[in-house]
């Protein structure tokens, strides 16, 4: 999700990249380090509007979102869970979130897409096993992780954690990852990303 200090004066996603683009370099945002997830995500974003900020990376989430809230950057890309305390208090306003439809713990949240940016990114998680791994491994280690996947208690405390529980199959999983190896690649060889 993007997340905006509360004195950055704009409300949706169209100001907030209006904003942006008529400060080319002016404006900061906050990652979580070099390479890291809110990298990405924001090089990504910036590759789609057109926009420039200035990326300043911080050593891990809680600062991050700390230099958001106390306005040295204007802008964070953030899973939900780590800033969802400092959105309620309303030291920290949500823009968009990036998932294709609106999270549980903020319903009154568009998405990117609701806001008119196709624009989908965040944390995934999942199961891999070594290669060449003999299929009816995987089909067993695949069908006890979806039966527990399954298991309401868990779904409750994924969904609390802010996530969502997709359980898709081994195939589908593998293109997934081909697809978003592709698409970062893009965007790290776009940005000039070197890790130090």
């Amino acid at each position: 999700m993007l997340a905006v200090p509360p004195s950055l004066q704009v409300r949706t996603l169209a100001e907030f990249i209006a904003y942006v683009k008529a400060r080319p370099g002016e404006l900061n945002y906050a990652s979580y380090g070099v390479g890291s997830g809110p990298h990405l995500a924001t090089e990504l974003f910036q590759d789609m509007t057109g926009t420039r900020m200035v990326h300043v990376p911080y050593g891990g989430g809680g600062p991050a979102a700390l230099g958001a809230m106390t306005n040295q950057v204007q802008a964070l890309f953030s899973s939900v869970l780590p800033v969802l305390g400092m959105l309620r208090s309303g030291t920290l306003k949500a823009i968009a979130v990036a998932s294709d439809r609106r999270s549980e713990l903020l319903p009154d949240v568009p998405t990117f897409k609701e806001s008119g940016l196709d624009y989908q990114t965040g944390t995934w998680f999942g199961m891999l096993v070594p290669a060449r791994t003999p299929p009816e491994i995987i089909g067993k280690l695949h069908g006890a992780t979806v039966a527990i996947l399954q298991d309401q208690a868990v779904r409750a405390k994924i969904v609390e954690q802010g996530a969502d529980v997709i359980a898709n199959s081994p195939a589908e999983f593998r293109a997934f990852i081909r697809d978003e190896r592709a698409r970062l690649a893009g965007v790290i060889r776009n940005s000039n990303i070197v890790l130090d």
